[in-house]
């Protein structure tokens, strides 16, 4: 796993794809502590997890609105 050293030089990570013969796990960081995990098929197509990754990133931003009361003023 890449360290806080390699985050400095790489940049933080978007999402981490592990690629097995029965499964796809993508790996989304949510927060500092908070990790989303979506196992897909195996040939599910790379080029749709950017969209993906977007997806979690509106319903998590929505989430965050809803949870600090900022939803209802909106």
């Amino acid at each position: 796993l890449m360290g806080d050293s390699s985050n400095r030089f790489l940049g933080k990570p978007n999402y981490l794809i592990t690629h097995r013969d029965n499964v796809m796990l993508i790996v989304f960081p949510v927060s500092n502590q908070r990790l989303i995990c979506v196992s897909a098929e195996p040939d599910y197509p790379v080029a749709q997890v950017e969209l993906l990754a977007q997806l979690i990133d509106t319903v998590c931003l929505e989430k965050v609105f809803e949870f600090s009361g900022r939803a209802e003023h909106q």
